[in-house]
């Protein structure tokens, strides 16, 4: 059965999503199509509308029905995310997820420490440590698991940079970091394996109930946020309002990257003797 296409529309035609802007959503469009888009993709976009949701710490709108149904049927999706195909790799990523959270909050809190240490040296040696830490934040780590690792193989390589390099020898942090090289590594390794495992029973889980019901909750959470932001003066409105407009296009140019490199292979494949 083919899954029906959850897209939102709710000013102008078509599905460019437009930039934010203040005067009270003229011009915003929400805008999201989770119609092909993979299942860790469309479980991580649940996760980082709820962060956003739970960052505003706006009442109104974390008490109110679209985004209560919303979070419910995220946490149904969540959870069932393994259940019906369960396979050998499931605890191992899990454990490795875990012991990977545990080791960037390590480092985190060791460069705080240096920031905060009284000594001259290592405040200012922790100053580009800090601020990149902060740009990252923590939030990501509970996330979906395919956005952590996005997330920390940027930070590795920025932690790359000649400044951080610096301070991070000077800190004497190799090893916090090489840590998380290598846990980054072997859940990399592991997810592969998984993948393959789980691969042929992707379907399954892809026509459940349980996603259809997560997509009508988005579009009706949608439809609320469009008519909040038409009515409320409040500017956390429009400023969340911005972020949601955000995550729709950075996942509308995932799936477009996504569906481009899908079409390559299919030519290259044609076009082979």
């Amino acid at each position: 059965m083919t899954r029906h296409r959850v897209q939102m529309c709710l000013s102008g035609k078509g599905t460019a999503i437009d930039q934010h802007q203040p005067t009270k959503g003229v011009g915003m469009k929400l805008t999201v199509a989770l119609a092909r888009t993979k299942l860790d993709d469309e479980i991580g976009y649940g996760y980082a509308l709820i962060s956003a949701a739970e960052s505003l710490a706006l009442p109104e709108l974390l008490t109110s029905k679209p985004y209560l149904r919303l979070t419910e049927a995220h946490e149904k999706l969540s959870d069932g995310r393994y259940k019906p195909r369960k396979n050998a790799y499931t605890e191992e990523l899990r454990d490795i997820d875990r012991r990977r959270d545990r080791s960037y909050r390590s480092l985190v809190l060791a460069i705080q420490s240096a920031a905060c240490s009284g000594f001259a040296d290592e405040e200012e040696a922790a100053k580009p440590l800090v601020a990149l830490i902060e740009h990252y934040g923590s939030s990501f780590t509970r996330g979906s698991t395919g956005g952590e690792s996005a997330y920390l193989n940027k930070l590795l390589v920025d932690l790359k940079s000649p400044s951080c390099a610096a301070a991070i020898s000077q800190l004497g942090l190799e090893k916090k970091v090489a840590q998380i090289e290598e846990l980054e590594s072997e859940f990399a390794r592991c997810q592969r394996l998984s993948d393959g495992d789980r691969g042929a029973k992707m379907h399954i889980l892809s026509a459940s109930t349980v996603r259809h019901d997560f997509e009508e909750a988005v579009r009706v959470f949608m439809v609320y946020l469009q008519a909040k932001l038409m009515e409320e003066d409040d500017e956390r409105w429009s400023k969340f309002c911005g972020r949601v407009s955000t995550l729709n296009k950075e996942l509308a140019t995932r799936e477009a990257l996504r569906a481009a490199a899908r079409k390559r292979k299919k030519k290259n494949e044609d076009i082979q003797p």
